[in-house]
């Protein structure tokens, strides 16, 4: 015999801009905004704080001064289940809706630089009430589950799209899948990903190595050839082709001074953004490609030694 138990998913979004609810999402689950007033929304409830705690931990999640407002990743709807798999399922939708989560927040870090993220996901399962002798019942299982990798990261940028952007993004994000299919591509987009979550001079680390990943196998004069190798992938005009050379140039050499002497004070926010968006679009570009490594180098030094004017800005 089932019964009909009323689930509920929410998380709530650091680093969203409104924009954002102009992305639909599937499977039941949708962006919506939320007040952290205690008993509007009742995040309060959800998420088992008080009205202190609940500001505490959710205020630089606002998206506005004018308002206690948040964005939130949400789910509320109906399942019938059998009483004796109501833990089993919970424990299932747990899982699916950590993993569905965590999923539309990285495909969204790959198509659009924000420092977006979630902290804690609130899920509950709650059978409708029934009365037992002069007793209302309801059975119940909830669960609060931290995100260790997010919860000391800090916002960079915040995700802001348009309405054409966002329709372009809803058919990106179901486009795509993670892991990304190929391991070179996939683990250079591992280390891009993971530096979302890192101090600028980690990040820096980070995003170089996925770099080095894709472009570079036992090179010497490693800073040239790979500066080379992603102007000549990404750009076509010399202005853009030189200006990307001299950016990497300059970005590894900060990379190096903070691995080989420590130096962590000329790395800025401005530094990651730039290079994580060369980043970013390598890897999409290369996704989108039968990509072979040997075959992409070969064809990118071929590329490279055609041009003539490196020397201009050496």
């Amino acid at each position: 015999m089932t019964e009909t138990y009323n689930l509920e998913v929410c998380a709530v979004l650091f680093g969203a801009e409104e924009s954002i609810l102009n992305i639909k999402l599937d499977n039941g689950f949708s962006f919506c905004r939320k007040s952290l007033i205690p008993h509007k929304d009742h995040l309060n409830e959800i998420f088992e704080r008080d009205a202190i705690s609940l500001r505490r931990d959710y205020e630089s999640a606002r998206i506005d001064k004018e308002t206690l407002d948040v964005i939130c990743i949400y789910k509320l709807c109906d399942i019938s289940l059998a009483p004796t798999d109501a833990k089993l399922k919970f424990d299932s939708l747990s899982d699916d809706s950590l993993q569905y989560f965590d999923n539309i927040i990285r495909k969204l870090r790959l198509f659009k630089e924000a420092s977006l993220m979630f902290k804690r996901l609130a899920i509950s399962l709650k059978s409708e009430k029934k009365q037992i002798g002069e007793t209302m019942v309801s059975s119940v299982h909830t669960a609060i589950i931290p995100v260790g990798e997010a919860l000391a990261s800090k916002i960079i940028k915040k995700f802001s799209c348009t309405n054409e952007e966002a329709n372009i993004l809803q058919e990106d994000i179901r486009l795509v899948s993670l892991p990304l299919k190929n391991p070179v591509i996939n683990s250079s987009y591992g280390y891009y990903d993971l530096s979302y979550h890192e101090d600028n001079f980690i990040s820096i680390t980070l995003l170089i190595t996925a770099l080095e990943i894709l472009f570079l196998n036992k090179d010497n004069s490693k800073k040239e050839c790979l500066a080379k190798r992603i102007s000549v992938l990404l750009f076509t005009e010399k202005s853009d082709i030189l200006n990307c050379y001299l950016n990497i140039k300059r970005l590894y050499k900060k990379r190096s001074n903070f691995v080989h002497d420590g130096i962590v004070s000329e790395i800025y926010d401005e530094d990651i953004l730039l290079l994580r968006d060369y980043t970013r679009k390598c890897i999409l570009k290369l996704n989108s490609t039968n990509f072979n490594k040997t075959k992409l180098i070969s064809n990118l030094k071929d590329k490279a030694s055609q041009i003539t004017y490196w020397e201009e800005v050496d």
